[in-house]
């Protein structure tokens, strides 16, 4: 073989076509999308932060801070 052709990865799988740019609308959408998503991630590592937070002081004050 000679090599992968324009709509295909050096592995042979088939890549979907790219247009060539996206209207204003489009790129909008996609810039919303993102900014959405980021919140999502953002609030789910808050969200564990404040978990691991306060187990970690629950686990402390039940043993009255002293390790024996």
């Amino acid at each position: 073989m000679a090599g992968p052709t324009t709509n295909e990865t050096e592995t042979g799988e088939p890549i979907a076509p790219q247009p060539d740019f996206l209207s204003a609308e489009a790129s909008a959408q996609v810039g919303r999308r993102r900014r959405s998503r980021s919140i999502a991630i953002a609030l789910v590592l808050i969200g564990m932060v404040v978990l691991f937070y306060v187990i970690t002081i629950i686990q402390l004050g039940g043993s009255g801070g002293t390790h024996t």
